[in-house]
């Protein structure tokens, strides 16, 4: 099955944590590729932050727009962000970059 197929299916099925998760795994991948300089100023160590802070508070803000209870908002929002570090790191590897975190 292809990766657009599966998107595809995510998208259908309603499995937004999945798919936000890629969603911010390319954005910051773009931001890293338009403004490299600023995002250099975070140590390498600590560089999967952005995506954690972001998956988190779109994970939170779908769940509390959807009306879920706080702590199915909180469960969703720390899915979103082990995909989101899952995706970078499976990204960085597909890229030859070694990972030394």
């Amino acid at each position: 099955m292809s990766v657009e197929n599966q998107l595809a299916d995510a998208i259908e099925s309603g499995a937004w944590y999945p798919i936000l998760g890629i969603v911010i795994t390319g954005l910051v991948s773009l931001f890293k590729r338009f403004h490299p300089v600023v995002f250099a100023l975070l140590p390498t160590r600590l560089q999967w932050i952005p995506a954690v802070v972001l998956a988190a508070c779109g994970s939170f803000a779908l769940s509390f727009e959807t009306g879920d209870r706080w702590l199915v908002a909180v469960i969703g929002a720390f899915t979103a962000a082990a995909t989101a570090i899952g995706t970078h790191h499976t990204a960085k590897r597909a890229a030859g970059a070694e990972t030394s975190e």
